[in-house]
């Protein structure tokens, strides 16, 4: 793992606003969707006018749609209220929502981000300072983002996913020189060195994650992180690696 790496991920990970945009029907959301919306993806969306129901498109202060110059879902009190009433929800059905939600964006840095937040949902903010980290090792997305940059480029050097499981579970006791176990040659790189490139991986991961102790974690966390780069509505369903099917992504080798 490489700082490219790490800016790699940042850059990654966020769509800028005009994305989302073209992305997102609105009327579809749950309180989860705008809970993430407002408070981590499109913090700005609550200063928004309005948006439009045809294009899906959300505007900063024009009172018509600047594609189809069509009317604008007004972004007013009354819509700020039923926005209120559906995350309400979602936080009575779970309990540890913002929490959780908070933790994520404390993660991404998302939590320095200015919050333009309606005064109809005040209580949300008050909710949002007031949240403590959750207890235990909450979910942490930027572990699953180095583990799948740490799997890539194990696999940009060869490394068939198998050989990447057994580097980091230390399964096999490896020789300085040349390493060469049933099938496995490790993408001939000695012992030795493929001790300091797990170690130089573990130190910038922190711990050897979950995605990196068996192959059909691996599978699962490379599917996720994917998803998560390319569907901004994953991210908003908050969506964790374990609901994804152990398949796809395998290495090509």
């Amino acid at each position: 793992m490489t700082e490219d790496n790490l800016m790699a991920l940042a850059n990654t990970y966020y769509l800028p606003p005009q994305e989302l945009r073209e992305t997102f029907d609105l009327d579809t959301f749950d309180g989860v969707r705008w809970l993430r919306l407002l408070m981590m993806e499109m913090p700005t969306v609550g200063n928004m006018a309005g948006w439009c129901a045809s294009c899906k498109n959300i505007e900063s202060h024009r009172s018509t749609c600047y594609r189809c110059d069509g009317p604008l879902v007004c972004f007013d009190e009354a819509y700020w209220s039923d926005v209120g009433t559906k995350i309400k929800a979602a936080v009575q059905n779970d309990h540890a929502l913002i929490r959780r939600v908070k933790a994520e964006a404390k993660a991404f840095r998302f939590d320095r981000q200015t919050l333009y937040i309606p005064s109809v949902l005040a209580w949300v903010r008050d909710e949002w300072d007031q949240a403590v980290t959750p207890e235990g090792r909450p979910f942490d997305p930027i572990t699953q983002y180095k583990g799948a940059n740490c799997v890539h480029d194990f696999r940009e050097l060869g490394f068939t996913d198998e050989e990447i499981v057994d580097l980091f579970a230390e399964r096999e006791q490896l020789p300085d020189g040349p390493v060469k176990i049933k099938r496995r040659d490790y993408a001939g790189i000695s012992g030795k060195v493929l001790r300091e490139m797990r170690d130089r991986a573990i130190a910038s991961i922190g711990h050897v994650p979950a995605s990196l102790t068996s192959v059909p974690e691996l599978w699962r966390t490379m599917a996720w992180v994917k998803e998560q780069r390319e569907n901004p509505l994953a991210r908003l369903n908050g969506e964790r690696p374990r609901a994804k099917r152990a398949h796809g992504l395998k290495s090509s080798s």
